[in-house]
Formats: structure tokens, C-alpha cells, sequence
């Protein structure tokens, strides 16, 4: 290889190290031979603020905010030597916690050593992040080793090639400087069938661990390096939840997507379930946000639940009669916050968001209920 390759390959390793130090004052020993996390602050970081975000908006009923008191207990899947979910995890938020999980031994002991390189800086880590051996015959979320009463999510950056030929023939594909050549092991870029069937594999194994362990709220989430496969997996994820998200990450043209899924009924803030993209447009999850214009000050902010449609014509009369309504449960069906935003022209934008359920043609229903109420028709 020539001198100028060798320093290309140098050169992104050491910015990286430079620009975490820097931003989050973390100090990382990467291996020449495994994956190297690049500029930290484009698709990694993004991919940690959306968690957040996920988090944040289905905590609390109340409101969408950062709760400081809570504490969060993730897991991230192929942590790989880096370790950089975890440590970018614990530098933004104090109450988060990490799992990491990795098969490759290599990975693991400057995994390891990167916890023990940041103790000072972002605290306690050998209390906030534990670094499990994994192995290919272990399950992706491995149970018995966990040892935990609660996962509030999972995160994973799955190996992108179906088989090493796909890998090479990408390779060859791209006209890339030698700063930009693939340091990965096969265990890292490579899995049979590509990240569609690793994520797949992780729903599936995703339905087992909420079964056995009951974690029904846990966010299940991935980044993925295509949108064909958002297009594959979202139908497999809408066949066993409807509570799911999309977005995508974007820097310059590049671009990646992120999926999550939960098994629980607490709804996600509008801009952390979806975005506005025509191509993905038909697999869009039902919007958590519904808004429209009134005229003058007209209701309060508050939130609430209720048991089932209780305002339907229906519900009225059985209610004036004194009977039970049919459909009405004795558990929480829907839960909803409204909100009004009075904007430069005198005139109130009301906004009612869905916090929690899994009936969507409820929601609608409500929210056009309430918007007959406020507009008088």
C-alpha cells in the first residue's frame, strides 16, 4: 500500500478520536482493524437523539419533555470496539444506562477498555455500561445473561452486506479515496441475507423477549442502510404492532433510516414517528398529532384518558338510560393531550396529540369530536 494510503487510513481514525474528545470529552483507543465510528456527530449521534426523542415523548402523559429523574436502561446490540452508542448515550444524558452486547472478542477488550478510559469524564461508567460476550449461537437478546428487571430500549447498526461478494462488489462499485476504504471484519459488515434478515431476526426474537420478560414498552429500534429495506420490514413489523416509527438520517446526500417498534400502547410525538417522505408515504405510521384553527381563546390545555368512545351518540343514550355501554373496557383505551398555540393573526391553533392506545380510528374519531365541539357544528 502506498505511504499515502496508510496515512488516508490514519487520518479519519485520529479525527474521530479528536472531535469526540473535543465535543464530549471522550477519550477512545480504536483498533486499525475494526469499524471505526468516523465523525461522530452525523449519523450516530442522530441516531442517539431520536431514541431520545422516542423516550421523551412516551414517558410521561403530561408532556413530550426530558424527565431528569428518570432512569433508562438500553441495550445496544454489536456495540463493536467503539463502544460509541453507549459512551455518546451516558456523556448526553446522566439516568441512561447500557447493555452492550458484541461476538467478536477483538471488539470486546477495546470495548471494555474504552468504559475504563472514560470513568472520569463521564462518571461511574463500570456502573452505566456493562460489556456482555455474546456469541452467533446466542440469541440476539440474550436473556439469561441480561439479568435485568426493565429495557426502556435497544439500538443496533446491523452488518449492511448479504455475503462477502456483495461487500467486494460494493467495493469496486464506489471510486472512493483511500481515507474512505471499509476497515470492518466480516463479522461486522457481513450477515446472511444482509441487515433485512438480521432485523427481521430481531423482530421476531423482539416478540419472544417481551413474551417471556413482559417488557411490552420496550422501544426495539435499528438503523438501516437502505430504504429498500424500511420497505421490506415495515410490513413484517405492521403485522404484529401498528405502534411503530420511521425516520431518516440525513447529512449531505447521504443518507440512512431508522425503524423502531413497541409492543406497548404509548404513542410517540409526531415528529419521531414519521417524516415527510413521498416514497415512504404508504408506510407511515397514523399521525399522533391531529391540528386545526379556531377562532379566539376557546379551551385550556390538559390531558386525559378514557375507557372507549364514550362520546359517540350511542354512548349518550345508554348512558341518559342508565346502561353500560358495549365496547367501553374498565383499563385505558386512549389517552390524549389537547393544547392551543395562539397565533400572529389573533386566531388558535388547537392540537390534540395521542400519548397512548392502538386504535387509531378511536383517536380520529375523538379528535373529530372535538373539533365539532370547539367550531360549533
Amino acid at each position: 500500500m502506498a505511504p499515502g494510503a496508510v496515512q488516508g487510513l490514519i487520518l479519519p481514525r485520529e479525527l474521530t478520536k479528536c472531535l469526540l474528545h473535543r465535543d464530549f470529552g471522550l477519550n477512545l483507543a480504536l483498533p486499525s482493524d475494526r469499524l471505526c465510528p468516523t465523525v461522530p456527530n452525523r449519523f450516530r449521534l442522530n441516531y442517539v437523539l431520536w431514541i431520545q426523542d422516542l423516550l421523551d415523548s412516551t414517558g410521561n402523559l403530561e408532556n413530550d419533555e426530558f424527565d431528569s429523574t428518570r432512569e433508562v436502561v438500553g441495550l445496544d446490540v454489536g456495540t463493536g470496539a467503539s463502544c460509541i452508542y453507549p459512551l455518546l448515550g451516558c456523556a448526553l444524558r446522566d439516568g441512561w444506562k447500557f447493555i452492550a452486547t458484541d461476538i467478536d472478542g477483538k471488539s470486546l477488550e477495546y470495548a471494555r477498555e474504552n468504559v475504563r478510559r472514560n470513568k472520569e469524564k463521564v462518571g461511574d461508567l463500570d456502573e452505566r455500561i456493562m460489556v456482555l460476550d455474546n456469541s452467533p449461537d446466542d440469541d440476539i437478546f440474550p436473556v439469561g445473561k441480561l439479568g435485568i428487571e426493565m429495557l426502556d430500549f435497544t439500538m443496533c447498526n446491523p452488518p449492511f452486506y448479504a455475503s462477502i461478494d456483495d461487500m467486494l462488489d460494493s467495493a469496486r462499485q464506489k471510486d472512493l479515496p483511500p481515507s474512505s476504504a471499509c476497515t470492518g471484519t466480516t463479522t461486522e459488515m457481513v450477515c446472511p441475507g444482509g441487515e433485512t434478515s438480521f432485523v427481521a431476526l430481531m423482530l421476531n426474537q423482539s416478540l419472544q423477549f417481551c413474551s417471556i420478560l413482559g417488557f411490552k414498552n420496550t422501544w426495539y429500534t435499528s438503523m438501516l442502510g437502505k430504504r429498500s429495506s424500511v420497505e421490506s420490514l415495515v410490513p413484517e413489523i405492521k403485522l404484529h404492532t401498528q405502534n411503530y416509527a420511521i425516520t431518516e438520517f440525513k447529512q449531505g446526500s447521504t443518507r440512512r433510516w431508522g425503524v423502531a417498534w413497541s409492543f406497548g400502547d404509548r404513542r410517540p410525538c409526531l415528529a419521531a414517528a414519521r417524516y415527510e417522505s413521498s416514497q415512504l408515504r404508504g408506510l407511515m405510521p397514523f399521525p399522533t398529532e391531529f391540528e386545526f384553527d379556531a377562532a379566539g381563546d376557546v379551551i385550556s390545555v390538559g390531558w386525559g384518558t378514557v375507557k372507549g368512545n364514550v362520546w359517540s351518540r350511542a354512548a349518550r343514550r345508554a348512558k341518559a338510560r342508565g346502561l353500560e355501554m358495549e365496547g367501553v373496557s374498565k383499563g385505558i383505551v386512549l389517552g390524549f393531550r389537547v393544547g392551543v398555540k395562539e397565533k400572529e393573526d389573533q386566531s388558535v391553533k388547537v392540537r390534540i396529540r395521542w400519548t397512548r392506545g392502538t386504535d387509531s380510528v378511536l383517536f380520529e374519531s375523538f379528535c373529530g369530536m372535538i373539533k365539532r365541539k370547539i367550531l360549533g357544528r
